[in-house]
Order: C-alpha cells, then sequence, then structure tokens
C-alpha cells in the first residue's frame, strides 16, 4: 500500500481535524497554522489507492453547526495531499513531490 502524506497549511486558525478513513478517525488534532512556515500540522497515512478520505473541521466560532466536511480521493501518482483552510473551507490540491517549509 503507497504511502501518503496529508499537510495542512495555511489559514488554519484553532479549527478541531479530523481525517477519517473508511468510518473510522485516524487522526484527530488542533489546527493552527504557524507564521513562519505556514505549515499546521502532517499527517502521515498507508492507504490503499484510489482510497477516499473524509477531511472533517469544526471552529470555536460555530460550536453548534454539525462539521464542515469534504470528501477526497487519494492517487498513488501525487501522494503529498495539501490542505490549506479558506474562507469556504477546505482547499485540496495534490502533489507529486513532497512540498517544503522553512
Amino acid at each position: 500500500m503507497p504511502d501518503f502524506e496529508f499537510q495542512f497549511t495555511t489559514g488554519f486558525t484553532g479549527q478541531g481535524v479530523n481525517v477519517v478513513v473508511d468510518g473510522e478517525t485516524r487522526a484527530k488534532f488542533t489546527a493552527r497554522s504557524k507564521f513562519t512556515t505556514g505549515l499546521a500540522h502532517i499527517v502521515p497515512l498507508t492507504l490503499p489507492d484510489r482510497m477516499t478520505v473524509t477531511l472533517q473541521a469544526t471552529t470555536s466560532d460555530m460550536p453548534n453547526m454539525p462539521p464542515l466536511s469534504q470528501v477526497i480521493t487519494v492517487d498513488a501518482t501525487t501522494p503529498f495531499v495539501v490542505i490549506a483552510w479558506g474562507s469556504d473551507g477546505f482547499e485540496v490540491s495534490s502533489t507529486s513531490q513532497r512540498p517544503g517549509y522553512l
């Protein structure tokens, strides 16, 4: 099975994040982007190619709202999944090259 890295980067200000695979939470953390590097958190996972992964986020400014959720499908040709937080929630892109941070 291929190894994937889910790299949570810019825009996170304390959102609670869950990474869910097949209904099982595989990572749970509070994401806060570091000003100096633009990186909040990295989650390494070994998964089958073409597996679906659900990203969920909750925010402290909307505690009674259901979590924002986005489903993505991983691809072994682009094992680095870069996730930023934008005005509409998750902004996801994938790349074959490991992103660099300071």
